[in-house]
């Protein structure tokens, strides 16, 4: 699963869990930050990663 489709899943995730979630927020700049959740006073930035399998 690529970065960008994994952030597709966890947005799904983390909305059906409740959560405000925004896509590609921009929140963190000049860091990348791929989503941000909310849920009540907690607050959450999510940066999705593609890692090669070891081997």
């Amino acid at each position: 699963m690529r970065g960008e489709d994994f952030g597709k899943l966890l947005l799904r995730a983390f909305g059906l869990a409740r959560f405000a979630v925004k896509l590609d927020p921009g929140i963190a700049q000049p860091h990348q930050t791929d989503l941000s959740a909310r849920y009540g006073e907690r607050r959450y930035l999510l940066e999705c990663k593609q890692q090669k399998a070891k081997g």
